[in-house]
């Protein structure tokens, strides 16, 4: 046997053995990773087989042989199966049991209850253990390093020996030096390890990491921002996506049919990038298209980026489009849907018109993109045109008098005058087929209903009264109804009437978990289908409301892992930088799933400075400075990047709170676990 103060053969095998479950560990998360960016980026056709998935189920599959082998080899050597594996790494096992567990039980709940995407996706019963199983498999090393160099052996004749008569190196590197204490274990692959186990308990996709939920930056996602274009047929049935959206901050609304019925108008909303929805016009562009009837050969007419050019309408000829022109900076742009589709705490009603700023005009292009010119130019705003069924004339909505009214101007841009003085805001005006009368949404009588006039502007009739908002009234192609957008039904739908008196309400696209028409809605002109913008109504978890609660609580639980990472760094005497390692690896990997890099200086900064203030701390007080600051240094470097940037959406009051909650949190665990002052003896990291 080996003497036993000679412990290289097992610093060697347990180093050795360290690194691999390191990076099998960091394989098969990285894996996982990959699958979570694929999906955040709408990639993924299957959530359980795709290309994405190959490098983690690559990785589990090792995981798995590699466990069978040495559970196989081991059954020959020892009478346990646990005695096949150095001690403290027998979380590979279990680990590799729950990922299978883990395939297994998922397909089967997804087949009974289903799991919807975000944080349901995340905390379904059989996703929770896919952290369970990347901790149990990154474990080893860490508890390794928490063991210390004084857990030797309890009998030395317990090892087993090889054919030469030396120790047998397997259970060397299982149990350690053949003598009453074994040396340090490595702590490198340790603090690695740490930082993977702190990754995986903090949730896969970031679902408590402030780095995906950005510490309250913009959480809700409205519906215009995931806005599509839909067809039906006039009586509500055969509802087909026409046009997806994309994802990464583009959607499509405001369809228009040709006169010939050959092409839709519509808009393209483009976010600024790294933007999954905007809240001013200076964070998205837009700009007309036309397109096929079946979502094909799609053509660019109008660019006006950084600008906006949208609610296209054809003329009757099918020559031109007039659009709404809005520069770079308006915040106009920035509202269809999210006006009309009340947030969860509005009362029903509360919809309005695009809001009328910063030079708003209306402009008219060749259905091709050719000669593009502006109509209006006066100091006021001026949008949503509408072209009587002759060509001669278009009606609009403008606030040059105060408030936003009708304004009728011939096709050239003269003979501008005001149609409408009432109280309140009349927009969206729409002609009769025979040019007779005017439909439009107005809330002179207190909430937004539908209105008809003359083309003169006199034989005011209101034809809905709803406690819920009416808007975006567009008869059909031969007169006898109107349709218009409700949200009386709960999210909007599109809903049609007679257009005579109001009566024969009638609910069309009747999709509670959608939002539909959120502005317009546009008939074939051979009255069989109607084109219309459609959004998947957000889960409630999903609303800004409830994602502010979600970030705070993610925030302060986060804490919580950190805090107790810290203490784990500090009991095992984890070496300077080790802090910013485990700092930057959970940034780090949210940022790749989310594509969030923008916070990775900052967490290297602050990380640093973690590192210092734990180095320079006395023995009495390192506890204390390393679960407090971990915390605190991660809440920083995320509110600090989002401020830097303007995209900090809670206030500074609700930030330093929330950045002091995390410290106080740390520090409690610190002195809860009765580290503030160490055991006598207890030496201070080299």
């Amino acid at each position: 046997m080996t003497d036993r103060s000679d412990d290289s053969t097992w610093r060697r095998a347990s180093s050795r053995y360290a690194w691999l479950v390191v990076l099998l560990a960091a394989w098969l998360l990285a894996g996982l990773a990959l699958i979570g960016r694929a999906d955040n980026e709408g990639l993924l056709a299957d959530v359980a087989v795709s290309p994405y998935h190959v490098p983690a189920y690559a990785a589990l599959i090792v995981l798995l042989g590699y466990v069978l082998i040495t559970i196989d080899r081991g059954r020959l050597r020892h009478s346990s199966w646990r005695r096949s594996f150095p001690r403290h790494y027998d979380g590979l096992v279990f680990g590799g049991a729950c990922a299978v567990a883990w395939i297994v039980a998922d397909l089967l709940w997804r087949e009974a209850f289903g799991i919807r995407p975000g944080v349901e996706g995340t905390l379904a019963p059989t996703r929770l253990l896919i952290p369970i199983a990347l901790a149990l498999v990154a474990s080893g090393p860490v508890r390794d390093a928490l063991a210390g160099p004084s857990d030797g052996l309890a009998d030395p004749s317990d090892v087993p020996v090889g054919p030469a008569g030396t120790p047998d190196a397997s259970e060397e590197a299982r149990l350690g030096p053949t003598g009453a204490s074994r040396a340090t274990p490595p702590m490198a692959p340790a603090v690695i390890a740490t930082g993977l186990v702190a990754i995986a308990i903090g949730g896969l996709f970031g679902v408590f990491n402030p780095v995906s939920h950005s510490l309250g930056a913009r959480t809700g996602i409205p519906p215009q921002d995931l806005s599509e274009i839909w067809v039906m047929d006039a009586d509500g049935s055969r509802q087909t996506r026409l046009l997806p959206a994309p994802g990464a901050g583009i959607d499509y609304s405001w369809p228009a049919w040709s006169p010939d019925g050959s092409r839709l108008a519509y808009t393209q909303w483009r976010n600024a990038p790294g933007l999954a929805y905007n809240e001013s016009g200076d964070q998205q562009s837009a700009s007309i298209w036309t397109m096929a009837p079946d979502g094909t050969d799609a053509r660019l007419v109008v660019d006006s980026a950084p600008g906006q050019a949208w609610v296209p309408a054809w003329s009757p000829d099918g020559a031109s489009i007039a659009y709404t022109s809005s520069p770079s900076g308006n915040t106009a742009a920035s509202v269809p849907g999210a006006a009309a589709e009340p947030e969860p705490n509005q009362a029903p009603g509360s919809v309005g018109p695009p809001p009328l700023t910063h030079g708003e005009q209306i402009w008219i292009v060749g259905a091709d993109g050719s000669n593009p010119t502006q109509l209006t130019d006066d100091p006021g705003n001026n949008e949503g045109a509408a072209w009587s069924p002759d060509g001669r004339r278009l009606a609009f909505a403008s606030d040059r008098t105060g408030g936003s009214h009708l304004w009728v101007m011939n096709a050239d841009g003269t003979g501008q005058s005001q149609l409408t003085d009432g109280p309140g805001a009349d927009w969206l005006p729409s002609w009769s087929p025979d040019g007779s009368r005017i439909a439009f949404t107005s809330d002179r009588d207190g909430d937004f209903e539908i209105w008809t006039m003359a083309a003169d502007g006199s034989g005011l009739a209101q034809l809905t009264n709803d406690p819920a908002g009416d808007w975006a009234p567009v008869w059909s192609p031969d007169g006898s109804r109107i349709t218009f957008t409700s949200d009386r039904g709960g999210p909007a739908d599109i809903w049609s009437m007679e257009a005579g008196d109001g009566s024969d309400p009638l609910n069309l696209t009747d999709s509670p978990e959608r939002v539909d028409g959120e502005w317009s809605n546009s008939w074939s002109p051979d009255g069989g289908q109607l084109a219309y913008a459609s959004a998947a109504v957000l889960p409630e978890v999903d609303t800004p409301l409830v994602t502010e609660d979600l970030a705070v609580a993610g925030t302060l639980l986060f804490a919580v892992l950190l805090g107790l990472v810290a203490l784990v760094l500090v009991r095992f005497e984890a070496p300077f930088g080790s802090f910013s390692v485990v700092l930057v690896m959970n940034v780090g990997f949210a940022a790749f799933v989310s594509d969030q890099w923008r916070f990775l200086p900052a967490t290297i900064v602050f990380g640093l400075l973690l590192d210092a203030a734990v180095w320079i701390s006395g023995v009495r007080w390192r506890s204390w400075v390393a679960a407090a600051g971990l915390p605190l240094a991660l809440a920083l470097s995320v509110g600090l990047t989002l401020a830097v940037t303007g995209e900090l959406a809670w206030s500074p009051t609700l930030f330093i709170g929330v950045a002091l909650a995390c410290m106080l949190i740390g520090a409690g665990l610190a002195f809860g676990a009765g580290l503030g002052r160490p055991a006598s003896g207890a030496s201070a990291p080299p």
